[in-house]
């Protein structure tokens, strides 16, 4: 049988993995009740891991394996591994819906076989199922009464997220050669591989300014109706939308140099935490 001291260090494995991955979100979502930050810690493990499978270890056997544990924990056996129980304990506090989760695994194995998306409807469709879900997923947690309402806002907050991503990592991305802007964009800006340069031009520029419009657009959207949050997390949704946010400017101040990866420091994620925390 589980005791409560058994599923703490459940939790506790999965906070080890949210601050090892995401500075960012660990020093938001610990502003959270316990309960409440619990259930964020196991499924960011989860969607880490799974992530990570593909990401890190070009490995669709251990995604698969991953996948099989998933739906033996939703069977209502037990899956004896750190992170599968802390979930498992997540769903029994709150209403959490698989079929997100089964939408980022479908997400991270399409990244595997990695094609550039032809129209922004397939990049946006991209980003709703690597991101896009992630919101969706932990909605009921931040939203427990009003979750239902919420949907459009949380899979927005999650899109921008990944444009976001997207954005930050141009360069990187394109060392690796994948190219995540879609093709009818590119060729809406006259855009070509020569432009990716040391010093992009003003074609690329308004390329990036334009995804990054959106980004921007998308974060209003999910912050519209903050208010049906629960109260207790209000303050800590909108802290992590503008935490993330400020990763643009931080790129537009590299003058969009594809060898730099912005970032933003502790400091000015302490300063965005404590402005929306007033």
């Amino acid at each position: 049988m589980t005791t409560r001291t058994d599923i703490n260090n459940d939790y506790k494995y999965c906070k080890k993995i949210i601050e090892e991955h995401s500075k960012s979100f660990s020093l938001v979502f610990s502003k959270l009740p316990e309960r409440k930050r619990h259930a964020i810690y196991a499924v960011y493990a989860f969607c880490r891991v799974l992530d990570d499978s593909i990401d890190i270890h070009k490995d669709n056997t251990l995604l698969n394996n991953y996948e099989k544990s998933f739906i033996k924990m939703l069977s209502g056996s037990t899956v004896n591994e750190p992170i599968f129980l802390a979930l498992k304990d997540s769903f029994n506090h709150f209403e959490l819906s698989s079929k997100p989760f089964f939408e980022l695994i479908k997400g991270i194995r399409s990244d595997q076989d990695f094609k550039q998306p032809k129209t922004d409807k397939e990049l946006f469709n991209y980003c709703y199922q690597v991101a896009g879900t992630i919101g969706e997923i932990i909605l009921p947690i931040l939203a427990e009464k009003n979750h239902k309402k919420l949907t459009k806002d949380a899979i927005a907050l999650g899109c921008a997220m990944q444009i976001t991503n997207i954005l930050r990592d141009v360069g990187e991305d394109l060392r690796n050669e994948r190219i995540y802007f879609s093709k009818e964009t590119i060729q809406n800006f006259e855009v070509n591989r020569s432009d990716y340069k040391f010093v992009p031009q003003k074609n690329y520029q308004d390329l990036w300014e334009y995804y990054a419009s959106r980004a921007e657009e998308l974060y209003m959207e999910g912050l519209t109706n903050l208010q049906l949050f629960d109260l207790d997390s209000q303050m800590i949704v909108k802290s992590a939308a503008n935490v993330y946010a400020a990763i643009l400017p931080a790129v537009r101040k590299t003058d969009y140099d594809l060898d730099k990866k912005a970032t933003v420091s502790r400091l000015e994620k302490m300063k965005i935490l404590s402005n929306n925390m007033k």
